[in-house]
């Protein structure tokens, strides 16, 4: 795997994250009840996190940030053990 695709992936999983978060929040926000309790999970998980506009964004920017760093670790980590095993 190289460092492009790495970065590719990474980026890919922090659009995904920040955008489900982004959407799942403006749901709930004008709902009322829509992914309610997944939002707060993530609320106790990010904890400048609120369920409203602002918070949206924040989510978003958090969600990215976290989907990226997780991802670009973890495919950090395969590519180091599978150079051990080889």
């Amino acid at each position: 795997m190289t460092n492009h695709q790495k970065k590719s992936a990474a980026l890919a999983a922090g659009i995904f994250l920040g955008s489900v978060i982004f959407i799942l929040t403006l749901l709930c926000y004008y709902s009322g009840s829509y992914a309610a309790a997944f939002l707060e999970v993530v609320r106790s998980i990010y904890v400048i996190y609120t369920i409203n506009i602002n918070g949206a964004i924040i989510g978003l920017c958090l969600g990215f940030l976290d989907g990226f760093t997780s991802v670009y670790i973890l495919l950090t980590i395969y590519q180091i053990v599978e150079k051990r095993i080889k």
